[in-house]
């Protein structure tokens, strides 16, 4: 399993803090998050995320109507109310890369919102146990993301 946590990481030609991504696995491997989602922005025709109120919250974040931090825990909410964690975890990533081919100018939102998905508090199951995905802890390792990511740009370079 690919390991990686979001840090501040400074960049000195623009004299600023971006969050990033830091594999463990590769501690030379940083991706900045406005990068991924950059990528994301490549046009492309597939389907809307419409599934469960996803586009909904991530157009409330958007719109300011909502904070990063709300709209993690609904987004979040959504995710685990899919008896199939696989799935509700990836469809939430999609509509994450979604909302962000959909609306450039806003990724500064969605890189607050990932950020705010990884602070938050890793949900149990029935023993007291973190709920685990691919080895994974919910939310902080942010489990199946670079895999969506990379199905995401392997759709975006066909």
């Amino acid at each position: 399993m690919c390991k990686f946590e979001i840090v501040q990481s400074f960049l000195p030609c623009r004299q600023t803090s971006i969050p990033t991504l830091l594999f463990s696995h590769s501690p030379d491997l940083v991706i900045p998050i406005t990068t991924i989602l950059l990528i994301m922005s490549s046009p492309l025709n597939l389907a809307k995320s419409h599934e469960g109120g996803r586009e909904e919250v991530l157009q409330a974040l958007i719109a300011g109507t909502s904070s990063p931090h709300a709209a993690a825990e609904a987004l979040a909410t959504i995710s685990l109310s899919y008896s199939d964690r696989e799935e509700g975890v990836g469809s939430t990533w999609e509509a994450i890369f979604h909302a962000a081919r959909n609306s450039p100018k806003y990724h500064q939102k969605l890189v607050d919102l990932l950020v705010c998905i990884s602070e938050l508090p890793s949900p149990e199951d029935d023993q007291g146990r973190p709920i685990m995905l691919h080895d994974g802890r919910l939310w902080s390792d942010m489990p199946t993301l670079g895999w969506t990511a990379r199905e995401q740009w392997d759709g975006a370079s066909s």
